[in-house]
């Protein structure tokens, strides 16, 4: 990325999207010893609530890594603070 510190202004946005597939999920899985029946596609536990299996949370917060060091000035940047909120429905 070519920005640089002085770039960044108050208010600005950075975005990305990622589909994320059942390979993603295994390998945090095992990462994180996390064997919840609701990330298995195999497993009843998501489909009373979802349309699909969910991922782990684990995964949609390394976006936000990622966000940083490919769409900011990363290696400027540290997060101080960080808020997330984690829906079982729409939010």
């Amino acid at each position: 990325m070519s920005l640089t510190i002085n770039d960044l202004f108050i208010g600005q946005v950075a975005s990305m999207q990622r589909t994320f597939n059942e390979s993603d999920v295994k390998l945090c899985n095992e990462l994180t010893k996390d064997y919840s029946p609701i990330y298995q596609v195999n497993k009843e536990a998501w489909k009373s609530n979802f349309s699909k299996p969910i991922v782990p949370g684990l995964l949609t917060e390394g976006l936000i890594t990622q966000v940083i060091s490919e769409k900011l000035p990363g290696s400027a940047l540290y997060t101080f603070t960080k808020h997330q909120l984690y829906c079982a429905r729409s939010c």
